[in-house]
């Protein structure tokens, strides 16, 4: 079985560590590359081809919501998730 392939964007690197951990011991996913900025986050998507992107809603340079957007207008095969701490869907509006 291939394993998917999952990138992590997070501007926080504590959260990002955390998480690859928790991916990367599940046997099923391969965390292929970080990115701190939405900006890196789309290059490496693209390098990658990557299966999977969680991604944080609040990054610098680029926001979660214009990854989603860029990732939409160029029909992106890649899953994006956004992943965020706001508990108030006014940030999505």
């Amino acid at each position: 079985m291939t394993e998917s392939t999952v990138l992590i964007a997070d501007d926080h690197p504590i959260f990002r560590q955390g998480l690859r951990k928790i991916i990367e011991e599940s046997g099923e996913w391969r965390v292929v590359g970080e990115a701190e900025t939405g900006e890196s986050a789309l290059r490496l998507i693209e390098f990658h081809d990557a299966d999977v992107a969680l991604i944080d809603i609040a990054m610098p340079v680029m926001d979660g919501i214009e990854v989603l957007r860029r990732l939409a207008a160029d029909n992106h095969p890649c899953l994006p998730v956004i992943v965020t701490s706001y508990d108030e869907s006014a940030y999505l509006e």
